[in-house]
């Protein structure tokens, strides 16, 4: 795995351990990144489900196509 170098807040840092309940910087960082990339599949997820038609027409009912 690519090593990456950055300027990270170190308070922000702490409380994001202390939230993970993880002890090590790296472990906080992977998660907190894995976190955000799941919320994102997640969003992508509910949207698409919020577009299935769950009540269809009173045609397609009435014709049986529903």
């Amino acid at each position: 795995m690519p090593m990456t170098s950055v300027n990270v807040d170190a308070d922000l840092l702490a409380a994001a351990k202390r939230a993970l309940g993880v002890t090590t910087n790296r472990e906080a960082i992977n998660l907190a990144l894995h976190d955000a990339a799941w919320t994102e599949r997640v969003v992508d997820a509910i949207e698409s489900l919020a577009g299935i038609d769950l009540e269809p027409e009173a045609e397609q009912v009435a014709a049986g196509d529903a």
